[in-house]
């Protein structure tokens, strides 16, 4: 009897243990479903651009995960998360959230996603600058893509070798990459688009406009057949660049605002916000300040909303960009060092260097050209450090321009001549020309006007073959400015002419009104004064428009000069 009690007993507890078994089977069953529906939904919701909403879901799908012991699965979502919190701008989190998925991935044995983790590792190193440790982490996902036989990671990993040659200034090694990749993806259409647009980024890069504009409108022709929306605004905000690099300023906002339509309707508020800066971009060069700001301070909102700290500190760059216009250089300055405390704090090494720079210019134009100096030599120290050529050389440009202006025109020659010599190496072609027209003034300022004028011709040669219609503007008003100290006035009155047919062609009203007074300044020394006066009346409407007042200012007081000269 004793012992069929205990069978009774132990019977009911394997039962009990079985039922409990089923509940816990029931109970994973239900964290698994749980979790890949809301892995599901953020990556719905990283597709849109949304990414704190993405965000919310990713972490709720780990915890489902984590307790339903699904490492596969945690891998992929702490793969997403990296990849949130890098379109965030947040690298160091997106760093953590990677390392882990990649413990994950190599516990399990997951070669290939391993690969990918490895991937998405460099792209940080990427996007902080630090190109030869981001070259290191793509070579190795190369070498794993290969060992899989997983070609589309092969390609992402060459197309991500690209993007790097191309940050460090060698953009024929970029595009021998991109060339790869295109062998690699010739059934996958979508790829193929990616890497032609990326290919067309590198051409503008370079000044090639043309190849540029024909790689993306094919780029664009794949994506419509294929009818990616956040695709096709890419490209179409890409041609837009183009465009704006052209001065083909009423093209350039037609591509933008197809793409920023493309994407509000996609719900992508990161990338809108972009376009939203590119459309201030092209009304700041056109000297439409006040729509500039609209823009500008419309895009940092969006950023702030969706805390992208990066476009938050190319925004506020670019707010400074509009306060320096305006001759609000201490405004202008406040801004840069905010955005320059950004890029700090996420570590983004290309833009501390490019903004280090953008403080260096304003304290140039307040005339403190050792304050200039002290911050264009920490944006050298930088730009060289991080391999970033481009940069590099509009520094070195910009300290010529601080020697040329204290007059010791050899150490101006020396820096404008390391300058050109990088940008030459890079093949840079719209900074070569700018180098070759300071090269111009230089050699103006040494009434070496043979060598002068060489350079000036170099330069419009290379901006004319490029379509570079605002440095062929420069340019021009350069060689005008040779001709008048060279008291050759009709040569000069006809470069500034040129200039001035070029600027109001372009809609770019801060450099018109400069070309207005210089002209009104050739007018005035052959005693033509009711021409001078109605050039700088014609620049005073400009800038009142603009609300320029510091401008304002000094032609009202030009004005009365030359009312006293007539009433005499």
């Amino acid at each position: 009897m004793l012992r069929h009690l205990q069978w009774v007993k132990t019977g009911i507890l394997t039962l009990l243990a079985l039922i409990w078994r089923l509940v816990r089977s029931c109970r994973t069953s239900m964290q698994r479903s749980e979790g890949l529906v809301s892995l599901g939904e953020g990556m719905e919701q990283y597709e849109r651009g949304r990414y704190l909403d993405a965000l919310s879901k990713f972490n709720q799908a780990l915890g489902y995960l984590q307790q339903a012991n699904e490492l596969e699965y945690q891998g992929r979502t702490l793969n997403y998360i990296g990849r949130t919190h890098r379109s965030l701008g947040r690298y160091s989190k997106a760093l953590e959230s990677y390392q882990q998925a990649l413990v994950i991935y190599r516990q399990v044995g997951n070669r290939l996603m391993e690969g990918d983790v490895i991937c998405g590792i460099g792209s940080i190193h990427y996007f902080l600058a630090e190109y030869p440790t981001a070259l290191e982490h793509y070579h190795h996902a190369l070498i794993i893509a290969r060992e899989v036989g997983n070609q589309k990671g092969e390609a992402g990993a060459l197309n991500a070798m690209s993007m790097v040659y191309d940050a460090l200034g060698q953009p024929r090694e970029a595009l021998a990459n991109y060339q790869q990749v295109l062998s690699l993806v010739t059934k996958d259409k979508s790829q193929r688009a990616t890497i032609l647009s990326n290919m067309g980024q590198v051409y503008s890069g370079i000044g090639e406009y043309a190849k540029a504009l024909e790689l993306h409108h094919e780029a664009l022709g794949i994506e419509k057949k294929i009818g990616n929306s956040a695709s096709i605004a890419s490209t179409l905000n890409n041609i837009g660049v183009v465009h704006r690099s052209l001065g083909q300023y009423p093209k350039a906002q037609e591509y933008y605002q197809k793409a920023l339509k493309l994407f509000r309707k996609a719900g992508c508020r990161a990338e809108e916000a972009t376009v939203i800066n590119n459309i201030g971009g092209v009304y700041d060069q056109q000297g439409k300040y006040s729509e500039a700001l609209k823009c500008y301070e419309q895009a940092l909102l969006i950023h702030r909303e969706v805390r992208d700290r990066h476009g938050e500190g190319v925004t506020l760059n670019n707010l400074g960009a509009v306060h320096h216009f305006l001759g609000q250089l201490q405004q202008a300055l406040e801004y840069c060092h905010c955005a320059f405390d950004i890029y700090e704090e996420i570590g983004h090494v290309s833009d501390q260097a490019s903004t280090l720079n953008n403080i260096g210019h304003l304290y140039f134009l307040l005339g403190n050209d050792s304050e200039a100096l002290k911050y264009y030599r920490k944006g050298l120290v930088i730009a060289s450090k991080a391999g970033v050529r481009d940069t590099e050389g509009v520094i070195l440009d910009n300290i010529g321009l601080i020697y040329s202006r204290q007059n010791e025109f050899a150490k101006a020659l020396e820096y404008h001549q390391q300058a050109l010599m990088l940008q030459q190496s890079i093949q840079n072609l719209p900074n070569q020309g700018t180098v070759l027209s300071n090269l111009g003034e230089v050699y103006c300022n040494l009434n070496n006007f043979t060598k002068a004028q060489d350079c000036y011709q170099q330069a419009l040669k290379i901006q004319r073959q490029i379509g570079d219609k605002r440095g062929e503007s420069f340019t021009l008003a350069g060689l005008g400015e040779m001709y008048d100290r060279h008291q050759d006035y009709t040569k000069a009155m006809e470069y500034y002419q040129q200039a001035l047919k070029i600027r109001k062609a372009l809609g770019n009203y801060s450099d018109e009104m400069r070309t207005l007074r210089l002209i009104a300044e050739v007018y005035t020394k052959l005693e033509q004064y009711s021409e001078a006066r109605e050039c700088y009346q014609e620049a005073l409407t400009s800038a009142r428009v603009r609300g320029n007042r510091t401008l304002e200012e000094k032609l009202v007081n030009s004005i009365e000069e030359i009312n006293k000269n007539i009433n005499q």
